[in-house]
């Protein structure tokens, strides 16, 4: 019978009801975190009930009894008949049962036990809780007769005072490299050249007009050069221009790597099959790998479900536009 009892104990740290069938039910209430007054939070209670009409079998003590005793179902049942056997004798001679920590049987009313729940129940994890009462600290009171305490407002301002001469410290130490070291690259707070050497901007500036001046000349030489050639020459200009502005834009990107060596393998790949116009596009922080580019949308497009159908490997290529 204690041994049922230790069950039922066991059972009831993790479950709201635990039943003893032909006998009844214990069933815990937990009352959870809530708060007291203003300042106040009480922790969770529990309170412990035996309900008599409470005898369906929902198996709960019958598996603990088998895994903790590695028996058959059947025997589980047993041992739990020949408990609550054993319970009611005790009862009807006038007996106290008492299962350690649940609370006491007393006596039998209407052929139905009589139990007194222990108030003191708790589960196990709220043990060592304890109710709190806080308080802001706003009307928590200094004690005036402690006379190493620093108030707060002092304490402040001995921060705000560390931190305003740690800031012209930094000053005094900067303006000090500035002076003392004029080879060496230090920050400034205001740039010198702003406010004492106006006259070596105006040299600089004559000499930015100056060099404007022969670019201009250089450029006005070579359009005379240019003026001054054959007619095949100019039309070979013509050409180059008109083909350096005929740039194709639309590319059938296969691939994106960061590793130059990846994306030459797979160039190769992609010129050993026929591609022989296929390239790399260098862009910042990775390289595209194209097998063809196109000035037509409609064309590119027509290309990239061929080449997706003809190449399996590269089912996932497609259009980009630079």
């Amino acid at each position: 019978m204690d041994e049922i009892a230790l069950h039922i104990d066991f059972l009831l740290h993790s479950n709201d009801c635990v039943i003893i069938p032909g006998l009844g039910g214990f069933v815990v209430n937990v009352a959870k975190v809530e708060r007291n007054g203003l300042w106040g939070i009480d922790i969770p209670t529990c309170e412990l009930i035996f309900n008599y009409k409470l005898t369906y079998n929902d198996g709960l003590l019958a598996e603990s009894l088998m895994k903790t005793n590695d028996i058959s179902y059947e025997s589980a049942i047993k041992k739990i008949k020949s408990a609550c056997d054993e319970l009611n004798r005790l009862l009807l001679k006038g007996d106290e049962v008492e299962w350690e920590n649940l609370g006491v049987f007393k006596g039998v009313n209407e052929n139905k036990p009589v139990f007194l729940p222990n108030k003191l129940y708790i589960r196990p994890q709220y043990y060592g809780l304890s109710n709190a009462r806080l308080k802001p600290l706003s009307l928590i009171s200094t004690n005036s007769n402690n006379k190493n305490s620093i108030p707060v407002k002092y304490f402040m301002q001995y921060i705000s005072s560390g931190i305003a001469i740690a800031i012209l410290f930094f000053f005094i130490v900067v303006s000090y490299n500035n002076n003392n070291s004029p080879k060496s690259q230090q920050a400034e707070i205001v740039s010198k050249s702003l406010i004492f050497n106006t006259n070596k901007s105006k040299s600089l500036s004559q000499k930015a007009q100056n060099l404007s001046n022969v670019q201009n000349k250089r450029a006005n030489t070579d359009l005379e050069k240019v003026e001054n050639q054959p007619a095949h020459a100019a039309t070979d200009i013509e050409n180059t221009m008109l083909q350096s502005k005929s740039v194709k834009n639309y590319y059938i990107i296969v691939g994106v790597f960061e590793v130059s060596d990846l994306a030459e393998k797979t160039l190769n790949s992609l010129k050993n099959k026929g591609f022989n116009t296929a390239s790399i596009l260098k862009r910042y922080g990775r390289l595209d790998v194209y097998s063809a580019s196109f000035d037509d949308k409609k064309e590119a497009q027509k290309f990239l479900m061929k080449f997706k159908e003809e190449n399996p490997r590269y089912k996932d290529a497609w259009l980009s536009y630079y």
